[in-house]
């Protein structure tokens, strides 16, 4: 795994988002990353990113529970920032899985996480 992508996830490490969320945060690194996520059972995500801005818009039950809701709140109210209509699987919080992310910084990578790259003619791990 890239240098960068590991010091980028070591920042991370605390943190517990949405697919979306980590997929908006993490960019073209997601599907190297994705396999280190794991879902936080019965958790709710506090957030969630606008399509449009991607500002962070605070997740709500909707009353009689069914279903979420994303709205802005703040100056970030208003705007482009559109109210949210949520299911579970949107809203549901994935954290790092620490266990995999060590064996990947310290017992090298697995075969499934290797990509060749065309970088000094060598395979090097993402």
């Amino acid at each position: 795994m890239q240098a960068k992508l590991l010091e980028k996830l070591h920042r991370m490490k605390a943190g517990c988002d949405t697919l979306t969320g980590w997929r908006r945060v993490l960019g073209t690194d997601f599907d190297e990353v994705r396999p280190l996520l794991v879902k936080v059972t019965g958790e709710c995500a506090d957030t969630y990113p606008c399509p449009i801005t991607g500002v962070s818009l605070l997740v709500r039950e909707k009353q009689g529970g069914d279903g979420y809701v994303a709205f802005a709140t703040g100056d970030d109210a208003g705007g482009d920032n559109e109210d949210l209509e949520l299911s579970w699987d949107d809203v549901q919080a994935w954290v790092l899985d620490e266990a995999k992310v060590l064996e990947v910084r310290e017992k090298g990578k697995p075969d499934s996480f290797w990509r060749l790259r065309k970088r000094h003619g060598e395979r090097k791990a993402l």
